[in-house]
């Protein structure tokens, strides 16, 4: 008899009574076949109470991932979507396209493009079920244990957390592999085998077939104490998130940028566990430790004067004067094209958009139909800003205006016959209609994705 059922799961499920869908992550397999079935039993049940309370009910649908990486994957599909129609509930099929480079792992870009579909199929008051049980979540532990992580990353799968537009949560996480499996055959369901979890190749799969058979035989416990340890790893982040929440009301800009100074006067343990902790804030990737300890080397020993910048893949760090910039790395532009422009119309730029209005404020005088082009900063430009007496240089006016280094290039600059009148976004270059009768043009830069990850 096994200790699962889908009542067990109505005490996390009843957290969230707004749910509008419980969206299944549906492989095929024992687990979330289980996760299906159970779902789809509570609705039963959830549409009797609906008619005594009045209250609506959520939806049940399913959604299988493609891979593509192994020939039976359409089989796989047609039988969900079979089963699905049994079930009486909605089925989509994604399609996923995983591009392998030199140094990748094959299991994270597939999960990276599994969760990338799941989350363009949440919408807001949606909930994503998947089927991860106890043994999955002790076999993450241990992996990462392995690659050294830290607390973060031993606390392994959190049973809810926010995904995409709704929620994600993981109902099986408090039950063990052999219980998914009594309760499937005590229900006489039907469920696919991937031979692919056979092969040894795959490190998770080694230590499923070759590490935790021998623990279990030494610890039989051993899948529910590495959890429980899990669970504790979670309560040491919520802790020190808490800790760098305290930190960062101390370091932290307006612009969400970091004070140097300020970074600098916390403990090195701090600042470690700040950078994670704002880096998380902004969903950029982590660096490793050795890339850790070289940022918080760089933002201490650097002078005010230097801009150092340290990347890795998925985010970098850059600094400007007192403020370090936590950013995605950013999008290339083609800083020496020229652009013809015209008024009445909007230009789209690599990484943002340029735009004309008529105003009776301050503002140039140009016709309609004026024939404008659009460089970018090469060195040497002069711009006379409205209201100084001369013209300056345009570095001498980024460093006036705060502008850091990296931006300077991607700011367009507005040119009519050949000469500078405008930098989009920061000042005018030359007289102005200020109480004229006649309207004026001013330029609106709307800057767009500076990374790759925005765009």
């Amino acid at each position: 008899m096994s200790d699962f059922s889908p009542q067990s799961l109505l005490p996390l499920l009843r957290q969230y009574p707004k749910t509008k869908r419980y969206c299944v992550a549906y492989s095929g397999g024992v687990d979330s076949t289980v996760l299906l079935h159970a779902m789809v039993s509570l609705k039963h049940q959830w549409v009797t109470e609906q008619l005594l309370s009045g209250e609506s009910t959520p939806e049940i649908a399913a959604v299988y991932i493609d891979h593509n990486l192994q020939t039976e994957s359409k089989q796989w599909s047609s039988h969900c979507r079979a089963v699905c129609n049994q079930l009486g509930i909605s089925f989509v099929s994604l399609s996923a396209n995983i591009v392998i480079e030199q140094g990748d792992s094959l299991e994270e870009k597939a999960r990276e493009s599994r969760y990338a579909l799941l989350a363009s199929s949440i919408e807001e008051g949606d909930v994503l079920l998947t089927g991860q049980h106890q043994d999955d979540q002790a076999e993450t532990f241990l992996l990462q244990a392995l690659r050294g992580a830290g607390p973060k990353g031993l606390a392994s799968m959190p049973e809810i957390k926010v995904f995409s537009k709704g929620l994600h949560m993981r109902p099986l996480l408090s039950f063990k592999k052999h219980d998914l499996v009594s309760y499937a055959k005590e229900k006489n369901l039907d469920w696919i085998e991937d031979p692919s979890n056979q092969q040894t190749r795959f490190q998770r799969n080694y230590l499923r077939q070759k590490v935790f058979p021998l623990l279990n035989e030494a610890w039989p416990g051993a899948s529910e104490a590495l959890s429980r340890s899990a669970q504790h790893c979670a309560v040491s982040v919520n802790l020190l998130d808490e800790l760098a929440s305290i930190d960062a009301e101390a370091v932290l800009n307006a612009d969400q940028t970091l004070s140097r100074l300020a970074f600098n006067r916390l403990s090195l343990e701090r600042r470690a566990n700040l950078l994670r902790y704002c880096l998380s804030m902004q969903d950029l990737r982590a660096p490793d430790q050795r890339r850790l300890e070289q940022i918080i080397y760089q933002l201490e020993t650097s002078a005010e004067d230097k801009s150092p910048m340290i990347s890795w893949p998925g985010a970098e760090i850059r600094c400007y004067r007192d403020k370090v910039y936590l950013m995605s790395p950013l999008v290339q532009i083609d800083e020496s094209k020229v652009l013809a422009w015209r008024l009445n119309e909007a230009l789209e730029l690599d990484d943002g958009l340029l735009v004309a209005n008529q105003t009776q404020e301050v503002g140039l005088f140009l016709p309609e139909d004026a024939e404008l082009e659009v460089r970018f900063r090469q060195g040497g430009e002069r711009c006379q800003p409205t209201g100084q007496k001369q013209s300056r240089e345009l570095k001498t006016l980024f460093q006036e205006w705060g502008v850091p280094q990296w931006l300077r290039a991607r700011v367009p600059l507005i040119y009519y016959n050949g000469t500078l009148i405008a930098v989009a976004g920061y000042c005018l270059c030359q007289a102005t209609t200020d109480g004229a009768e006649e309207p004026g043009w001013q330029f609106e830069w709307q800057p767009g994705c500076l990374s790759e990850d925005e765009c």
